[in-house]
């Protein structure tokens, strides 16, 4: 039976795995670590490689035993005490640093991902945030403008208005001169113009004249002029006739003829109201160039 020399090494957790050793040589064979207790160490529970060869054992001590560990290949050399034996093992402390060291590279891995992660969520969230502000802005911005044409266009109609209120001032200025100058005018003019009314009338009866109460006051119109217009009616022969009533209309200027069934109202506000109508576009495009109107 070949003599066994047993090298203990603080290998508790590794108890029963295989490792490789090599010699002074460079020679290589393999041991198992075992654990169980040593005399040389106070009865201490260890672990160990227990390597087959023909060397006899050496007096071990634990406290002897230098360790240059790397972790990656898990190899260290530990010489005994005559320098013979190079053995590939791993030491307690070589574990635990590799186990920290996996769990500091895992550790910082999370990291990194949550770093990323991160900043994705904060770029999306800063991509969002231009993109809403962005809509913001042209939103306000629309509004803005639409604020800005609404008020021009408020702007305009109110100026508009009050240049087309200035000119129906202007016509209605124009009107009322016109109407004072026609009831200015002398008594010849003024019953010329109560003949052609009344030679006008497209009745064919009698009708009752009744006065302005200006005019049955200052008697323009009397009896004996409207005996010559029922004459000149008599020539035309047409059948019509008019009688002077004694009582005066209620209006300012003019006369106003009673059919009975019907009233024509010949008052010179009247008139010159209906005629207004049919002149006053005329009238404001000479006063005001109405084309200009429009392209303003």
């Amino acid at each position: 039976m070949s003599a066994h020399r047993v090298h203990r090494l603080k290998l508790r957790h590794l108890s029963g795995q295989s490792v490789r050793f090599r010699n002074f040589h460079d020679r290589q064979t393999s041991g198992r670590i075992w654990q169980g207790s040593d005399s040389l160490c106070n009865g201490r529970n260890l672990c160990g490689v227990r390597i087959a060869g023909n060397h006899s054992s050496p007096q071990w001590n634990s406290s002897r035993v230098k360790e240059e560990c790397r972790i990656e290949n898990y190899e260290s050399r530990i010489p005994d005490s005559h320098g013979s034996f190079f053995i590939t093992s791993v030491s307690l402390a070589t574990i635990i640093k590799k186990i920290e060291d996996e769990a500091e590279a895992q550790r910082q891995q999370i990291i990194d991902h949550a770093n990323a992660e991160a900043e994705q969520i904060v770029e999306q969230g800063r991509k969002r945030a231009e993109d809403e502000a962005a809509h913001i802005l042209q939103k306000a911005e629309d509004e803005l403008h639409n604020v800005k044409n609404r008020r021009m266009a408020t702007t305009l109609l109110h100026m508009r208005k009050e240049k087309l209120d200035h000119r129906q001032q202007i016509l209605n200025e124009v009107f009322t001169k016109a109407l004072t100058r026609i009831q200015s005018y002398n008594p010849e003019q003024y019953r010329d113009g109560a003949r052609k009314l009344l030679l006008s009338v497209n009745e064919e009866r009698e009708g009752t004249v009744f006065l302005s109460q200006t005019d049955h006051a200052e008697a323009l119109i009397d009896q004996a002029f409207i005996d010559a217009i029922n004459e000149e009616l008599q020539q035309q022969q047409r059948q019509l006739r008019f009688t002077l009533s004694d009582q005066p209309a209620e209006i300012e200027h003019g006369f106003v003829v009673d059919f009975d069934d019907f009233v024509v109202n010949y008052s010179i506000e009247t008139l010159l109201a209906g005629l207004w109508e049919e002149i006053k576009t005329e009238v404001s495009r000479q006063l005001f160039d109405e084309a200009h109107l429009e392209d303003e």
